[in-house]
């Protein structure tokens, strides 16, 4: 399907939409790349450690389970946020491709596709 969207013409908005669409895909890998890195470097450390001494110190016998508790929210809400980020992916790479009238990227769309599935594959294990 060919369209005019992406066609340049007197008076054309072509650059600044082409300027968003890629501020748009970029905020989304730094967002999407961003919590993965939180969620194992700072999260990690957290829940090995301080949220099991926290419910320790109140002496209550089930300790483990609630800082097991308090990780699977976490999970839960990371998931949640990586299969938005990736839907907003393949939004941004359909609404590229529909407005510059380019082919979808093969390893982009892969890449994203892929990742999308295994955080499928992954979160039904929580």
């Amino acid at each position: 399907m060919k369209t005019a969207l992406g066609t340049l013409r007197d008076g054309s908005y072509t650059a600044s939409v082409s300027a968003f669409l890629r501020w748009f895909g970029i905020v989304n890998a730094a967002i999407w790349f961003g919590a993965a890195i939180f969620l194992l470097l700072a999260l990690g450390a957290i829940f090995s450690t301080d949220v099991l001494t926290l419910f320790k110190e109140n002496g209550d016998s089930a300790h483990r389970y609630y800082s097991g508790a308090v990780a699977i929210a976490v999970f839960h809400k990371f998931y949640a946020l990586q299969y938005f980020c990736g839907f907003i992916a393949l939004v941004h790479l359909f609404a590229e491709k529909l407005y510059l009238g380019r082919a979808l990227p093969g390893f982009g769309t892969a890449l994203v596709a892929g990742l999308d599935e295994r955080t499928r594959w992954v979160s039904a294990d929580h």
